[in-house]
């Protein structure tokens, strides 16, 4: 069985937006046909989309994510510094 999904990742997200929009109201994972597409509600840019999620590793070195959870982390890990939290944001 292939890793990974056979088609880009962006698609998955449009495909998941759409699916979103053609349920019925009253189900869940409804998405209001007047909302604005899934990239654009998140304000994240395709072209920065794509980056993340096909580079993420050569991106990020260590940790990602909030703030607050990577310095939990650092705690949970016996860490006393991180050096690219502001990347990691």
């Amino acid at each position: 069985m292939p890793q990974g999904l056979p088609f880009p990742l962006k698609d998955y997200v449009e495909l998941v937006d759409i699916t979103g929009r053609l349920i019925r109201a009253n189900k869940r994972g409804y998405i209001s046909p007047a909302s604005t597409p899934i990239l654009e509600r998140l304000g994240i840019n395709d072209k920065q989309w794509i980056t993340l999620t096909t580079q993420f590793e050569r991106q990020f070195k260590g940790l990602a994510g909030a703030s607050q959870a990577i310095k939990a982390s650092l705690t949970k890990l016996g860490y006393q510094r991180f050096t690219q939290v502001g990347a990691a944001q």
